[in-house]
């Protein structure tokens, strides 16, 4: 209920007016309406000034633990997407390149529908920068 937070919005608007109604009291005892009253209309709402943060041209991210980076990897899918599969893996040190690492995504084969045909996919993920 917002009467059960009067006190709270009297005081804001107190502080933040330029122009405060009257009937909140902001240079006396604070008093509270008595409900079946209903309170005053006023012609124009006092305006607080607003402050914006500058914008960015594109939404920000969090930052990355250290060691870590973001990989975009982007798939283009033929007219037979149900055939195409692939995994992302990380090269294990001091193994084969042919051997796979930790697997960070897996797409077997099947894993995409005949509605897919054509359209470009991307898989945004974070790898560890020791590993790629």
């Amino acid at each position: 209920r917002i009467s059960a937070q009067y006190g709270w919005i009297q005081s804001q608007v107190c502080e933040l007016s330029t122009n405060p109604p009257d009937w909140f009291n902001c240079f006396g005892e604070a008093v509270a309406p008595d409900p079946a009253t209903p309170a005053p209309v006023t012609s124009h709402p006092s305006k607080r000034p607003v402050t914006l943060a500058p914008a960015t041209s594109a939404p920000t991210r969090s930052p990355l633990p250290d060691g870590s980076r973001r990989l975009l990897v982007v798939v283009e899918l033929d007219n037979h997407p149900g055939q195409t599969g692939w995994t992302l893996s990380a090269i294990r040190e001091g193994e084969e390149e042919d051997e796979e690492g930790e697997v960070v995504i897996n797409m077997p084969i099947g894993s995409y529908a005949s509605s897919d045909a054509g359209e470009s996919l991307a898989y945004d993920t974070v790898v560890s920068s020791e590993k790629f």
